[in-house]
């Protein structure tokens, strides 16, 4: 189906970049990079269900049915190629795509992201928690996993902004979310993937540490993968112009250090 919510900007004769949101984050986490990106692409920018006051839709969903959202969306949208930037959930959505619609894809960024994040049981057992106090119960054990140490406290108006995205999302939905990524194993289709691929972890990262970045680069065959040094999960916020030259780079073809 196609997404409730999506933002389009930039010229319509620049190349197409679509980006994919975190679980729990909106389309506003992008705002570190909009500006830059769109002087060079256009920017297709999407709400997962249920996020950013969209509603829940029905569940429960896998991962493949939110790939297939995507592409529904590229094809409603006119766009038979794109490049693909997708963080953590986005990330996991984007192998799906990549490795299913290859001919879709021009290239690809994978950040803070990988290809299976099991066991189940934690991810039943947030879900199980959202459904019955809903996501705020969430606030202080997300924002230390997605932050490193004293980012938090430094960034107090980031930091909230990062809180009310996730205050937005529709509980049943979040729930659904955590289902599916803790059914989610994509290792045996990951080395389908054959776009230029550009993986980015976050050195303090506990979510999706650098050995999971470092198991997609081995597992996807043309890719390259840098660590930020000072980043956690959601590296894009917490490191934005590294991350940001670092993506303008892997899609016009420079040379990453």
């Amino acid at each position: 189906m196609l997404p409730e919510s999506y933002a389009v900007v930039g010229s319509p004769q620049d190349p197409p970049l679509v980006l994919l949101n975190s679980l729990g984050a909106t389309r506003g986490m992008w705002k570190p990079q909009v500006l830059e990106l769109t002087r060079r692409f256009r920017i297709i920018m999407v709400e997962h269900r249920g996020h950013g006051g969209t509603s829940a839709g029905t569940g429960p969903f896998s991962i493949q049915d939110l790939a297939k959202d995507i592409i529904e969306l590229l094809d409603y949208l006119d766009v038979r190629t794109t490049s693909l930037c997708g963080l953590s959930l986005g990330g996991i959505v984007s192998i799906s795509i990549a490795a299913n619609y290859p001919e879709r894809i021009d290239k690809l960024v994978l950040a803070c992201t990988s290809a299976y994040l099991g066991p189940a049981e934690p991810w039943m057992e947030r879900a199980n928690l959202v459904r019955r106090h809903g996501t705020m119960t969430l606030h202080e054990g997300l924002l230390q996993r997605w932050f490193t140490p004293g980012f938090v406290t430094g960034h107090p108006t980031i930091s909230q902004d990062v809180a009310d995205m996730l205050d937005s999302v529709n509980p049943e939905s979040y729930a659904w979310y955590c289902e599916a990524i803790g059914q989610m194993d994509q290792r045996s289709i990951v080395g389908q993937i054959n776009a230029p691929t550009l993986i980015i972890a976050g050195a303090q990262d506990p979510v999706t540490p650098p050995a999971m970045a470092l198991d997609l680069n081995l597992a996807i065959a043309n890719s390259s993968m840098v660590v930020l040094d000072d980043a956690s999960h959601l590296a894009n916020i917490e490191s934005p112009h590294r991350f940001t030259q670092l993506v303008v780079d892997h899609l016009e073809e420079l040379t990453c250090e």
